[in-house]
């Protein structure tokens, strides 16, 4: 097969291969992305730029510690509700075009991730940022994985 052949079956594989699995594929790659961000989250208390996350304030951590739950870090994570109302939906926009919505799917929830500390500041000037937001290096690996996915379907179909 010369260059010239593989170049073209790889646009036509391209073609064919994302008109039937680009609104699926695009699923998976923004549930990937919330998993990763979940997990930076929730393991290890950081934002998108890799900096832990203010603390909690004093009256919220006493709370916390009465009921049992840990405030060496914060993790978004007390009732698991917050992480399980995040859904990914996808959207076909056009010829090639889908749009990916990752957000909460409750109002309590999203009005959790544009409360105080994360739009706005708390009382005491914090501001941690939205925590839902992914990092460069998550979106570059999810990334990274499709691809490698796209190219062994494509290895599979020679």
């Amino acid at each position: 097969m010369t260059p010239e052949q593989l170049n073209q079956r790889l646009r036509a594989f391209l073609r064919d291969y994302l008109n039937a699995n680009l609104e699926r594929d695009a699923a998976r790659l923004g549930a990937n992305l919330k998993n990763q961000v979940r997990s930076r989250v929730q393991t290890r208390g950081e934002n998108a730029d890799g900096r832990r996350y203010a603390a909690y304030t004093q009256d919220y951590a006493k709370q916390r510690l009465k009921k049992g739950f840990q405030v060496r870090k914060v993790d978004y994570t007390r009732s698991g509700r917050l992480w399980s109302s995040i859904t990914v939906e996808t959207r076909r926009t056009g010829q090639g075009e889908v749009t990916v919505t990752i957000g909460p799917r409750d109002r309590a929830n999203a009005d959790k991730l544009r409360g105080r500390g994360a739009m706005r500041a708390r009382k005491d000037g914090v501001r941690r940022g939205l925590i839902i937001e992914p990092s460069q290096e998550e979106i570059d690996e999810v990334f990274d994985v499709w691809l490698e996915d796209v190219e062994r379907a494509f290895l599979r179909s020679m």
